[in-house]
């Protein structure tokens, strides 16, 4: 991986967390007060949607930490290692965290009969993004795993 192509994830990873602690910080409590003056009847609902939000908001966090590791390796040239695998099944855990919380916050919106369609929606979405993102990085460790075989393999016939 050339060093202009490595820095340039990482100025964007770098900007990526730095735009989800301002989502976090600022335009999610704003957002949810937004709501709250407009149908009062939500107020019961912000701090629990607050708390949500922050951690499924932390979820990509901890995937850009992730995946600026797997930069990491990549730059040493050893991500065809078994040191990389821990990492990518990080991303699939995390992946998994996330779909927990979008099922529980559907289920929490479902029961309080509060299911504006474009939440209901927007939280379907997530899922179905989710659920992909967790079965591709499945399938890339997979690939990994018998990549880091042969790469072993190779190593002891040099």
């Amino acid at each position: 991986m050339p060093i202009a192509f490595r820095w340039a994830v990482r100025v964007l990873l770098v900007l990526l967390f730095l735009f989800s602690l301002l989502v976090e910080g600022y335009f999610v409590p704003r957002l949810g007060l937004d709501v709250v003056h407009v149908f009062p009847e939500a107020w019961d609902l912000f701090v629990p949607a607050l708390v949500w939000s922050i951690l499924f908001i932390g979820c990509g966090q901890a995937i850009l930490v992730v995946v600026w590791r797997l930069v990491s390796l990549v730059a040493r040239e050893r991500i065809f290692s078994s040191a990389a695998v821990p990492w990518v099944r990080a991303l699939i855990v995390v992946a998994v965290i996330a779909l927990v919380l979008l099922v529980a916050a559907f289920v929490a919106l479902s029961v309080r009969e509060y299911t504006p369609p474009l939440a209901m929606y927007g939280l379907i979405g997530l899922f179905l993004l989710c659920l992909t993102f967790a079965l591709v990085v499945w399938t890339m460790l997979g690939l990994l795993r018998r990549s880091t075989r042969f790469h072993d393999e190779l190593e002891e016939v040099i």
